[in-house]
Parts: structure tokens; sequence; C-alpha cells
């Protein structure tokens, strides 16, 4: 596991690593701490979201069940981190995204997970695309999807922080919330920041959806750095910004740290999505 941590530090510092690492398997297989409740929720698999060349970018949708006809309800998307391997088990697979999945629908929203193709810095443009793309299928297909498109939450893990500078243009305000858990909010690269780096695009706006931060108080020094220069920032654009720190958590506490503080943290987003939708 040390070799893939150090792999992910350089990646999430800079954003130019040559070789994408695919995190131990033990990791993908493990459960989120904060379990949905049993019982039944409705999951449409593989839905082709974009289509790029000959690859298809696939999306599963999670709904509650015994949806009446014409409920629309708000949408969850979760944005997986990177890069990752190209050859990798695909994300919205791993246990930790269909447990999320499953704890948006069981709490009355649409949960959504996908493959968004980050696999190296030279992939971030097209990632980023596709993070734009599923945005639109789901408002394009929201009678089907059950889904609100009017009220839509970005929710990025790790590596998939940059993404979230979609949120920033002022035409999406259909994007009701964003959270950060653990997220890369800022880019090393120049050339790369004014494009994929959501603290100058927070800058350059002078705006932003109200905004939650899962912070790992144990997490790699360039991540925690970028997040305290963009709470400042977003305080100073008086932007509505919650932290909710974890001081012993681990980059990855919601699967890696099995204790109250990261189920409280948990289920505080929920409640934040939950009020930021009314």
């Amino acid at each position: 596991m040390n070799r893939w941590i150090a792999a992910l530090l350089a990646a999430l510092a800079n954003l130019a690593v040559a070789d994408a690492m695919p995190p131990p398997a033990e990791m993908i297989r493990m459960p989120l701490v904060l379990q949905p409740p049993a019982g039944d929720v409705v999951v449409q698999r593989d839905a082709v979201y974009r289509t790029d060349g000959e690859i298809k970018f696939l999306a599963d949708i999670y709904l509650p069940p015994k949806l009446a006809a014409g409920e629309r309800r708000p949408v969850v998307i979760f944005i997986h981190g990177g890069p990752v391997p190209a050859n990798e088990t695909q994300p919205k697979e791993w246990r930790i995204f269909t447990d999320y999945g499953r704890l948006a629908a069981s709490s009355g929203f649409i949960g959504v997970t996908f493959n968004h193709g980050f696999f190296s810095a030279n992939d971030l443009g097209r990632a980023e695309s596709n993070v734009e793309a599923l945005i639109d299928y789901v408002r394009a297909n929201a009678s089907k999807l059950h889904a609100d498109g009017d009220r839509i939450f970005l929710w990025a893990f790790s590596g998939g922080g940059p993404f979230l500078s979609a949120a920033f243009d002022p035409r999406r305000r259909y994007v009701r919330g964003l959270i950060s858990y653990y997220a890369a909010l800022d880019v090393a690269t120049p050339e790369l920041r004014a494009r994929f780096s959501p603290l100058e695009r927070l800058k350059a706006t002078g705006s932003s959806p109200p905004i939650l931060i899962g912070r790992a108080g144990k997490d790699f020094q360039p991540i925690n750095a970028a997040l305290e220069k963009f709470i400042d920032a977003a305080l100073a654009q008086n932007v509505e910004v919650e932290l909710m720190n974890h001081p012993s958590g681990e980059h990855g506490f919601d699967i890696l740290n099995d204790d109250e503080r990261s189920r409280a943290i948990i289920r505080r987003t929920i409640d934040f999505i939950r009020e930021h939708s009314r």
C-alpha cells in the first residue's frame, strides 16, 4: 500500500505523474463506514452517458423504491478520484461507490456513480468534459430518472476535486451544492491551474454554490494546504462554506477510519444535501 500512497501523493501534488497505479485490492473492496439502511433500492446499471469513438462511458443510477409517476428527487453525483489505471476495475463498481449510491437512494435522493476516464494528467480535459456530459445526461433524461435537474449536488473525492470546477460556471445555477472529501482543490502545475483548480475558479468568479468540506487531519500536506487556501478564499468572497474536520482521519477516512467521527461527517453531509435541496 505504501507504494500506491506515494504515487497518489505525487499525483495529487501536481497532477503530472507518468503512471497511474491501482489502489490496493483491499481498498477497492472496503465498505463505507456508514452502511446504507437495509432495504431495496432500484439500480439502473451501465447507462451510456457519453460515447467517444468506440469508448462508452458508463453510469449507474440509484433510485429510491416506489417512486410515483412524475416524482422528481434531488440528484447526488459522486465524482471518483484519480488518476486510475485504464485497465483497473471500473471505479463505479468499487464498494465505496456502490455503498454511496445506495446511501443516497435510501436517503431519498437519486445517486449517480460513473467512470470519467481520468487516467493521467493528459486526460484531465476529457475527464472534465465527461463530468459535464454526465450532468447534461442527467438533466436531459430527468423524467425517466425521476431526477430534479434543477437540484444537483456534486460530491468529489481525492483526485476528483478539480472536476468541481464545473460548478463555478454561473450558467450552472442548478448545481445547488458541492461536497469535497479529502479532495484536491488546487492544481500545482501552472498551465493547468486556471482551468482545473477550484481555488482559482472561485477567485475568478467570486461565487460558489454552498460547499461542505470533509477534511482528514492526517491527509497529505499538499491537499490540506490547498484546502486552507480554498476556505480562506471562500470566506473572502462570503461564500457559504462548512468544514467538517476529522482530526485523526486519513485520506479516505470514510472507509479507513471506522469511527463515530467518520460516520458523523457522512450523516452531516446527507443533512447538508437535504437542507440545500429544499
